[in-house]
């Protein structure tokens, strides 16, 4: 009989790295192992707009969606334990975003505690460390309590378990997120009439940077021939106020949702983690912030570019660089070719395989 394994996090719509990942895991050959089921915690269909961090985010959401919010996690608190009790699984795994839905997934994790479940806890966020450290004591001292309290915790990046068990996380283990390599082929960077393309694909809101990249653009306008195309949701109408404003509309095109995006002769800047492996995998210039997990992918000037979070002047320093270095994007290229072997589903799969069977 196959172990029962309950699946506890966010599933498309809307698309998200948490989301995208649950997915590819229920997509994959560990059904073929395990008995998986999904509770699924999504609140909506569509991500709330936010251009905050941490607790702040509290106070930047609109009154009713704040309500509407709360009275879905209260359902789906109330619901999980008769959704364990009639499943009845050996394991349940959480995958939590960080930030205050930490407190939620949290919830979650003591309920398994009390019907006599193995938990293991996937925290997907690369800032829930910096949420961590602006935390009040008490707060600190439940989160750690929380994590403790799990049989295995999982996180994205060598770096960050190290980080986790320097505030005194026990049981942390490396869970790479993946990629399907069948669905990726390399990629030129320049299309025929020379001109760069840099790709933004994220979610419109200050806290992903996408202002730093506007006021990048900006500066570059006189220096590299080059079109930037933004692709997420979010903040678009505040957005597209600020490009106006600068006076950017020639250069910048704004996308309401990624649908059938042509990677071709691109750039690619985003933090997150999943899409970083998606450019790897294509073979696209890569710049990115050194924030999170980033720094554990990418090593500045050897398989990307790297600048530092918030200066839109060293963002467009780098993206020159890379945008008139041919010979630089060829060697990235090479590397990240040989780097993203190790992030396959198969590997990801494997790894989570072992965990579970592992008693």
């Amino acid at each position: 009989m196959k172990t029962k394994v309950l699946i506890v996090g966010e599933y498309p719509p809307p698309t998200g790295g948490i989301g995208a990942y649950i997915k590819g895991i229920l997509d994959t050959g560990l059904g073929k192992k395990f008995e998986l089921r999904l509770y699924k915690t999504n609140r909506f269909k569509d991500k709330t707009p936010s251009n905050k961090t941490g607790y702040a985010k509290i106070f930047e959401t609109k009154p009713k969606r704040l309500i509407q919010g709360i009275a879905i996690t209260l359902k789906n608190i109330l619901l999980f334990p008769f959704s364990i009790l009639v499943y009845n699984p050996k394991i349940v795994y959480i995958n939590s975003a960080g930030d205050i839905t930490f407190f939620e997934y949290s919830i979650y994790a003591w309920l398994s505690k009390l019907l006599r479940k193995r938990i293991f806890f996937h925290m997907h966020n690369g800032f829930f460390l910096e949420f961590f450290s602006h935390s009040p004591g008490f707060i600190k001292a439940y989160i750690k309590w929380t994590f403790n309290q799990s049989e295995k915790n999982f996180f994205l990046t060598e770096g960050w378990v190290k980080k986790y068990k320097s505030i005194g996380i026990k049981n942390a283990y490396v869970v790479h997120p993946f990629i399907d390599l069948k669905h990726f082929s390399d990629l030129d960077l320049r299309n025929k009439n020379k001109e760069t393309k840099i790709i933004f694909l994220g979610f419109y809101s200050a806290s992903k940077g996408i202002y730093d990249l506007v006021d990048a653009a900006e500066i570059l306008k006189e220096n590299l021939d080059c079109h930037f195309d933004f692709y997420g949701e979010g903040d678009k109408d505040g957005l597209v106020k600020y490009i106006l404003k600068k006076k950017l509309t020639n250069e910048i095109s704004v996308h309401d949702k990624i649908v059938d995006l042509d990677l071709k002769n691109q750039i690619l800047n985003e933090a997150d983690i999943l899409v970083l492996l998606e450019a790897m995998a294509t073979g696209l210039g890569i710049v990115a912030s050194n924030v999170g997990g980033v720094p554990d992918l990418i090593t500045d000037r050897k398989n990307g570019m790297l600048f530092k979070a918030m200066d839109s002047k060293d963002l467009a320093a780098k993206i020159l660089d890379l945008g008139i270095n041919k010979n630089l994007l060829s060697f990235q290229k090479k590397l990240n070719h040989k780097r993203i072997l190790g992030f396959t589903k198969e590997q990801t799969i494997q790894t989570l395989s072992n965990f579970f069977n592992d008693r």
